[in-house]
């Protein structure tokens, strides 16, 4: 993700100034000397503009992260709901092996000479 931003930062960033001048010149170029030529003029705000939508765009429908403060509480609290069920569980999964060895311990251990074969 670093290396994106970094590379888009430069790329848009860096030549935005460069772009909007050169814009600007020529689209000076294609009004002329009409007066009445708006949408020539127009074309270095357009740009800026295009690059803005781009951003924002990036921004709410490509990023995605746990973390994201639109979609980061329901999947935090999803996340943190799976985390405690799986503790719940280890923890009576903990309870139940204690209970069997606490069973197994009071039970007497049959001697040698107390074997019952089982009947078939």
């Amino acid at each position: 993700v670093a290396i994106v931003h970094n590379l888009a930062a430069t790329l848009f960033g860096g030549t935005m100034p460069l772009m909007a001048t050169f814009l600007f010149y020529r689209s000076d170029a294609w009004a002329g000397d009409n007066p009445d030529a708006l949408y020539p003029r127009l074309i270095p705000g357009l740009y800026i503009s295009l690059l803005g939508c781009v951003a924002w765009f990036s921004l709410t429908y490509l990023v995605r992260h746990p973390h994201d403060v639109r979609t980061g509480d329901i999947e935090l609290r999803k996340a943190v709901e799976l985390e405690n069920r799986k503790y719940k569980e280890v923890k009576k999964n903990k309870k139940k092996k204690r209970m069997i060895e606490e069973q197994l311990a009071a039970d007497p251990v049959p001697h040698e000479g107390d074997y019952i074969p089982p009947v078939v």
